[in-house]
């Protein structure tokens, strides 16, 4: 496991909250990320990657709407792979040598369900 350069990896979690907001997509940190955002108030410095999700389901977020996401996010200049499974889409990215794993969740029953599986009830944030 390679830690990411820190800057670069602050100048495209910005990239990535731009484009979302252009795109009118909520999303919110995951994983070490937000650890490292809530505990430190920054990235951890060792963390390997960016952790983003959403939910499909909540605020407009649908199939189309990821995929309409990922050609943006392409034309921006991020490389992008899409993976679905039954309880999520996941989107692989990178831009400047920063892997980001953007997870789109989808919302059963007001639940939705993480990898690995576990329930949540979810919490709103806007960032």
């Amino acid at each position: 496991m390679r830690s990411m350069n820190m800057r670069e990896a602050e100048k495209v979690l910005l990239q990535i909250r731009q484009l979302m907001d252009d795109l009118n997509i909520i999303f919110f940190l995951r994983h070490g990320t937000c650890l490292g955002a809530v505990r430190d108030g920054e990235l951890i410095p060792w963390d390997d990657d960016i952790d983003i999700g959403s939910i499909i389901g909540m605020n407009n977020l649908d199939e189309e709407s990821i995929y309409a996401a990922v050609n943006a996010f392409k034309t921006a200049g991020f490389e992008a792979k899409i993976l679905q499974t039954n309880f999520h889409i996941g989107v692989e990215m990178s831009k400047s040598g920063i892997p980001i794993d953007w997870t789109c969740s989808k919302l059963l029953k007001r639940i939705f369900f993480s990898t690995p599986p576990s329930k949540f009830r979810f919490i709103y944030i806007k960032i």
